[in-house]
């Protein structure tokens, strides 16, 4: 046998995606794509179907889950803020019991730019191969796919530092999702075969703008598939003023030509002059949008099939724990919204989780328990050898997800949102806009609130997701309701009151 079959202590491979919700994938009931090689992973493991995130903007959402904290812990609220240098990100306990870390692609615990000059010292990767996305800081030196891209494909290279996000169509083989997946093949392969492994390979996709996916995926899509976008029983303006305000100033809407960030050419600093709102929600656009999300995660499964082979031809598939997950969501039209914001809706807080470990979980496994994606902070550092009790103690908010019977459990699921995104204009809304989730596996309370006073909350929404799966009926004033909207109130106040650093103000 290989040091690899005798270990105990797992390999771990976590794949991460950007922006993917939880329902486009076959495995989750898409139809109009087929996803074959993470079926393959769900059904050789283990399917979670009510996972949430922490928070449905990037940046806090990472940070939690490579904390293993709730947003007021590690206090990364807003979509710019920084991680505290002191707190260590998990990886930093996996090389304490011997592990050798690698990070191919996206980070984003902290504010790009930051994370790009100052590498934070407890990130805990002894590899680190840093990508926020493939168009951003491309020329920067330490940005691995541009460098890599600048050696081995430099036509590519100088049209996409050029035009950014405006470049549509990019070859499979400049991609960052196929450099990433050939840099985590690589890894495997030149590994120190003593010793257990943690790679972390995530990718950008299938974050906007949608259309730089090789143009050949696009026939993957069955676009007569593709359900039309969810509709509210209710116009716009009787939903939550936050929502609203999304809908109407949400940042997807500032137009595709301000500069590099926003999908215009390099250099370019003036404001677009925006479409009017209702042409972005137009039948037309979402569908198109929809198609282009799913063709790149048609990439996406064919990329993790080459990983995923790559395992199987290293010998490595039974003792080696591989994850796939997102951080957050992508409303594609939903209740008149787009991408992420300040909005709880499932398209835009669920996600796909997918655990595979043939030594510890049954095939065909599905679990319908509500989750976190930061549950899988305490998950990954107790398969490698971390004390329970230590992990209790020091990340009382992660749960084991492959605990043994009558190890604690979630009772519930809340994400929040402390002004952490950005409108139209590039900044954060002004007033901002304060939010929180909890949700108990059948009921959803999505409440809003003056900025750092949750128990002043004046607005918000109820939904039964049993009967109400597509959570177009709020039950919020109804009297039949009141008492569950009441107690879920009650249990989100005593949440903040356990974490009195969320109601905090800036």
């Amino acid at each position: 046998m290989t040091p690899d079959q005798n270990r105990t202590q797992p390999n771990i491979l976590l794949i991460m995606t950007d922006q993917q919700r939880w329902d486009s994938l076959s495995c989750y009931g898409c139809k109009a794509i087929e996803t074959p090689n993470l079926d393959r992973l769900a059904g050789e493991g283990m399917r979670f179907d009510r996972c949430y995130c922490s928070n449905p903007i990037c940046t806090p959402s990472r940070a939690s889950l490579m904390t293993g904290q709730p947003v007021p812990v590690h206090t990364v609220e807003r979509l710019y803020d920084v991680l505290p240098p002191q707190t260590p990100l998990f990886p930093v306990y996996l090389r304490e019991q011997g592990y050798q870390t690698a990070l191919f692609g996206k980070l984003h615990v902290s504010a790009i730019r930051h994370e790009l000059e100052n590498r934070k010292p407890n990130d805990g990767f002894d590899v680190y191969e840093w990508c926020p996305e493939p168009s951003l800081l491309l020329d920067h030196p330490e940005q691995a796919y541009g460098r890599w891209l600048e050696r081995e494909h430099p036509a590519f290279y100088r049209e996409l530092l050029a035009n950014g996000r405006q470049v549509q169509d990019v070859p499979r083989e400049c991609h960052m999702t196929h450099w990433a997946a050939g840099r985590t093949i690589d890894y495997l392969r030149n590994r120190d075969k003593e010793r257990p492994f943690f790679c972390k390979m995530s990718v950008f996709d299938p974050h906007n703008p949608y259309r730089d996916y090789p143009g050949e995926f696009r026939e993957k899509v069955d676009a007569e598939k593709i359900p039309p976008a969810i509709t509210d029983k209710v116009e716009i303006s009787a939903l939550p003023e936050a929502v609203r305000r999304e809908h109407e100033h949400g940042y997807m809407l500032a137009g595709t030509t301000k500069g590099p960030a926003w999908g215009g050419k390099k250099g370019t600093t003036e404001p677009p002059e925006r479409a009017p709102v209702e042409s972005f929600y137009t039948d037309e656009a979402i569908r198109r949008d929809r198609v282009d999300y799913l063709a790149s995660i048609a990439l996406l499964d064919a990329e993790v099939g080459r990983v995923l082979d790559a395992l199987d031809d290293e010998g490595l598939k039974e003792n080696t724990l591989v994850v796939f997950c997102s951080d957050h969501g992508d409303m594609l039209g939903d209740h008149s919204l787009l991408a992420k914001g300040a909005y709880f809706y499932d398209p835009s807080v669920r996600v796909p989780l997918i655990l595979r470990w043939p030594q510890r979980i049954r095939p065909e496994t599905v679990s319908v328990a509500p989750v976190q994606l930061h549950d899988l902070t305490a998950t990954l550092l107790h398969a490698a050898g971390v004390d329970p009790q230590w992990l209790r103690g020091n990340m009382p908010d992660s749960f084991d997800l492959l605990g043994a019977p009558g190890d604690p459990v979630r009772e519930a699921c809340i994400c929040v949102y402390h002004g952490t995104g950005i409108c139209d204009t590039g900044s954060y809304f002004d007033p901002p806009i304060y939010g929180a989730m909890i949700f108990d596996g059948r009921y959803k309370l999505n409440l809003y609130f003056p900025e750092g006073k949750p128990e002043q909350g004046f607005d918000g929404q109820l939904f039964d997701l049993y009967n109400d799966p597509g959570e177009c009926d709020n039950l919020w004033g109804e009297s039949a309701h009141e008492s569950k909207r009441e107690a879920l109130r009650l249990r989100l106040l005593a949440w903040y009151r356990e974490h009195p650093a969320c109601a905090v103000a800036h």
